[in-house]
């Protein structure tokens, strides 16, 4: 959805980039209540944080993890640097040609 208003051309993509930038705020909390990761697991994940497990008789019994997805920063970082290019290219578009 995100990448069809970016590319839609209706205000210069903006809406789509807004659409992505929420998509990668949503991405970076990251906690796992079970070894097999988060409910917001992607394809490429890359974690920053601490785990905590503790096994009684060998057997799990609490695993709980914490932390930040970077791979979601990294798309916030990518978002908010290409909104400063959509607001150029708008205003290039909007002056009169020379």
């Amino acid at each position: 959805m995100a990448g069809t208003l970016l590319w839609s051309g209706r205000t210069y993509g903006k809406d789509g980039l807004y659409a992505i930038m929420a998509w990668g705020v949503l991405q970076i909390p990251y906690y796992a209540s079970e070894p097999g990761g988060n409910i917001t697991k992607q394809l490429f994940d890359a974690f920053l944080g601490a785990t905590s497990q503790t096994r009684i008789n060998g057997e799990l019994t609490s695993y709980s993890q914490v932390g930040l997805n970077l791979a979601g920063v990294a798309v916030v970082i990518w978002a908010s640097t290409c909104r400063g290019r959509l607001d150029l290219w708008r205003r290039r578009s909007l002056s009169p040609a020379a």
